[in-house]
């Protein structure tokens, strides 16, 4: 299950990120391309669009946690389960531009995008997690049930009632006559 947890967690992530660049995209009117969301370059701060990659990312954030609350459900995964999501991500981009990426702008954006993530995520999937866990059913169902039982304990005790023999000699100990 930590496999389809893992696997769960990281389509999410990936659709919610393509959603927060592409509304950032349209709100600045920039064009987008799936290079921001796998090419490193993407983060260049030399660069035009990198302000929206980056702003994207961190509009992400809301949504792994939220993710992580409905598909961890534990704050004490959390941590493992942001740097799996992110680890991955870091190998996807990798295959995605051929080599691995050493630009410490690169490393620190990410880190920036990581650290809130994990620090946001645990308190509020503890908080989740701690809450009164409240069950409601209808209970009609079960008063039936008890007033079928007393009927059966009433109708039991009373035939009970009526097989018992009643003593002839009105409750003494002697029963002979003299």
């Amino acid at each position: 299950t930590i496999i389809m947890e893992i696997f769960s967690l990281q389509f999410c992530y990936y659709v919610t990120l393509a959603l927060c660049i592409s509304v950032c995209n349209l709100l600045f009117g920039m064009r987008g391309h799936l290079g921001q969301i796998f090419n490193p370059s993407a983060f260049d701060l030399a660069a035009n669009y990198s302000f929206v990659t980056i702003l994207g990312n961190v509009m992400n954030i809301l949504f792994v946690v939220i993710w992580e609350a409905l598909i961890v459900q534990k704050a004490i995964r959390c941590l493992d389960f942001t740097l799996t999501l992110f680890t991955i991500h870091v190998i996807c981009s990798w295959i995605y531009t051929g080599h691995f990426q050493w630009s410490f702008e690169w490393w620190i954006i990410q880190a920036a995008i990581v650290i809130p993530t994990i620090l946001i995520c645990e308190p509020v999937v503890n908080h989740i997690e701690q809450q009164e866990i409240i069950l409601s059913f209808d209970t009609s169902g079960i008063n039936k049930i008890v007033e079928q039982g007393k009927k059966v304990i009433k109708e039991v005790s009373t035939k009970n009632n009526k097989k018992k023999p009643v003593p002839s000699n009105n409750g003494s100990i002697n029963n002979h006559t003299a």
